[in-house]
């Protein structure tokens, strides 16, 4: 699983290394998924690349609020926040974690 993880943020650290040029309005949002428990994708991330970085080898790693109980990658104004970010030339990585449930722990 930290394998798993750790090949997957390489892959986006390289990613956001290779960009270079100006920022513009476009960007591409993918999605992929780095857990999957019991034959079910439960955590994913959405990557959200500029066509072109306004500032080669930065880029921000989002992870939204809700202090472990609620909230999701996909959420409103995360999404929002993130394509903003995108739009001025920013890579943004949105990752979903896992959410703790009441009396039965983290799922």
């Amino acid at each position: 699983m930290k394998s798993e993880f750790r090949c997957i943020l390489a892959q986006f650290l390289i990613l956001i290394i290779c960009l270079k040029g100006k920022a513009q309005e476009e960007y591409n949002v993918s999605t992929a998924w780095f857990v999957s428990a019991n034959g079910t994708d439960t955590l994913g991330y959405n990557a959200f690349t500029p066509n072109e970085a306004a500032h080669p080898g930065w880029g921000v790693v989002y992870l939204h609020g809700g202090g472990f109980f609620s909230g999701s990658r996909n959420g409103t104004t995360d999404q929002a926040y993130c394509s903003e970010l995108a739009k001025a030339g920013i890579p943004v990585m949105s990752m979903d974690y896992r959410l703790r449930q009441v009396g039965k722990g983290f799922h």
